[in-house]
């Protein structure tokens, strides 16, 4: 039998215990078994054989195990980036987070634009309730590699990593940098103006939308996001008259007309003359889009009610309840649409 098509053969039997559901007893059992034979086989692959074998070990929740062939596998591959991380998972689910972090920062020495070790990283120093001294830990980082103090995507996946702990206030800052580093990438403009959005510097957020819209005329996310700003700014008509010019850019027309039933039943408290279309945002809403929508008017609205409790000036407070009365609004027709 040829030896590599022989090896294939025992490697083969991971595939036995990867289905969707949980591997039998009997299956890991196999693995365990065939796994040795197939090292002993063929030595260039053993790289690929002890990984797998790693993960039968994890499927089992049987991390020291799993740790030891992963560290067998890194001794011939020093520098492969998922060993690295998964190296790093089994120590944090072993409650060694301090050696955990060796890894990680490793990794990210290779790959400073890894998004997944930027996560690791925060999500370990939480873990040894060191989360506040982050930046400590990436200061580090750039004195080692101070080439990436110029890397516009290192700090641009720094602040996705910080958004994604919800720790979106911190990761302002990096956006930022990211920003003044490259300031003609749309992705970063944009996901620096939703993040100031989400933390109300509604001012600083339009700022960077129109610059947005400078360099891409008809982007679609940006013009909605203008007139929510508009709106937020207590500029409805101004929201209103976005919203209508750019419709035509838009490919999620049932959003924008969602919007401009909140702007215009918002003047329509004040003002009974004025006309919103409640059919009309029937008509374009379908089944596809619900869980977006619902989704952004449920976190303004959850936005607006914080907002509330710290609002003494009678004015500002008076348009935020109209704005909560308009949230409630457009989620009762949604609901009304989607739960039949």
């Amino acid at each position: 039998m040829n030896k590599d098509l022989d090896f294939e053969f025992y490697r083969e039997s991971w595939a036995d215990i990867q289905p969707h559901g949980n591997p039998s007893e009997q299956a890991f059992r196999l693995a365990k078994f065939k796994f040795p034979k197939a090292i002993k086989l063929s030595s260039k692959m053993k790289q690929d054989a002890y990984k797998d074998w790693s993960l039968v070990y994890a499927y089992q929740e049987d991390y020291p195990n799993a740790l030891l062939k992963l560290k067998r596998v890194l001794a011939i591959k020093p520098h492969d980036l998922t060993t690295l991380y998964q190296i790093s998972g089994c120590l944090n689910q072993l409650q060694r987070p301090e050696e955990a972090l060796v890894y990680i920062k490793k990794s990210l020495e290779l790959d400073p634009e890894d998004l997944i070790m930027h996560e690791e990283l925060l999500k370990t120093l939480q873990l040894m309730n060191e989360f506040e001294n982050f930046e400590f830990h990436y200061e580090e980082l750039l004195d080692l590699h101070p080439e990436n103090k110029t890397n516009s995507r290192f700090y641009y996946v720094k602040a996705q990593a910080l958004s994604e702990l919800n720790e979106n206030p911190l990761a302002l800052e990096s956006y930022k940098k990211a920003v003044e580093l490259f300031p003609d990438d749309l992705s970063f403009r944009k996901e620096y103006g939703k993040a100031l959005y989400d933390e109300a510097y509604y001012l600083e957020a339009l700022s960077q939308f129109k610059k947005v819209i400078v360099l891409k005329p008809r982007d679609k996310d940006a013009h909605l996001h203008i007139a929510l700003l508009y709106y937020n700014l207590g500029d409805i008509y101004e929201a209103i008259e976005e919203l209508e010019d750019n419709f035509m850019y838009s490919s999620d027309i049932a959003a924008c007309f969602s919007c401009m039933i909140l702007c215009k039943y918002h003047l329509y408290q004040t003002n009974k003359a004025i006309e919103f279309d409640r059919e009309q945002l029937k008509a374009v809403l379908n089944f596809d889009n619900k869980e977006k929508l619902q989704e952004f008017f449920h976190k303004e609205l959850k936005r607006t009610e914080l907002k509330l409790q710290e609002i003494s000036n009678k004015e500002v407070k008076n348009f935020q309840l109209r704005k909560l009365s308009s949230l409630k609004f457009v989620l009762s027709i949604l609901e009304s649409i989607f739960d039949k």
